[in-house]
């Protein structure tokens, strides 16, 4: 009975050895682009150590501003490659979580997930984001506060307004590194839903843009 269940096990061992295994170097990476940068590289090397090909199926990322590539779908035991996802940094500022899901005929791990996190650098800090009036409130002007942060040399705040009945005037005394957008709504019959688009004067490629968004109910 014990070699029964001895060749039992190394038939078992033997099956296991035999499936496909991909093997990464690492699952997780970190990035801290500049300001300037308008895109995160990240590369994630693996190689197969089991004994059968494996065909990568499928590589889907988080988000539309990500993209994932590989060289080819099939790799020969022993063979290495790397997936290369290219994540846009358009006007995003703060803490960036990316994915990228993969799909192999991998026996062991037929789905995982890769990740990496990018920490772009925060020029302004905007206080609040959203700003409700109530009825109760009337057309009370309401302030957002703006500080530049770090050294950044910015001058000047672009401001726009989705919607013509919420008027808006920026405030700035010369030198400083504080703003003030004072927000009024002009009416609030019919109720007002305004989303408020700040782009600062540095950097200019990429250029940066902030929201505030806005609610007035009827």
């Amino acid at each position: 009975m014990k070699f029964v269940n001895f060749f039992l096990f190394l038939a078992l061992a033997l099956c296991s050895t035999s499936h496909a295994q991909l093997k990464w170097e690492k699952r997780n990476l970190e990035f801290h682009p500049s300001v300037s940068d308008t895109q995160v590289v990240a590369e994630f090397p693996f190689a197969n150590i089991g004994k059968k090909p494996v065909k990568i199926k499928d590589l889907k990322t988080s988000c539309g501003c990500t993209t994932a590539t590989l060289d080819k779908e099939i790799y020969a035991p022993g063979e290495k490659g790397k997936i290369t996802a290219i994540f846009e940094i358009g006007g995003r500022t703060g803490v960036q979580d990316k994915h990228v899901y993969v799909t192999s005929d991998d026996r062991k791990e037929p789905e995982l997930v890769l990740g990496f996190k990018a920490t772009i650098p925060k020029i302004l800090d905007v206080d609040p984001i959203f700003i409700n009036w109530t009825k109760d409130d009337g057309l009370k002007p309401r302030t957002v506060n703006i500080k530049v942060l770090g050294d950044f040399p910015v001058h000047h705040l672009e401001v726009t307004s989705t919607s013509p009945d919420m008027a808006f005037e920026v405030k700035h005394t010369e030198g400083s590194r504080v703003f003030q957008i004072i927000l009024t709504p002009h009416q609030t019959k019919d109720g007002i839903s305004a989303g408020i688009e700040i782009n600062p004067d540095f950097p200019k490629n990429p250029p940066k843009y902030f929201h505030v968004y806005t609610r007035v109910d009827n």
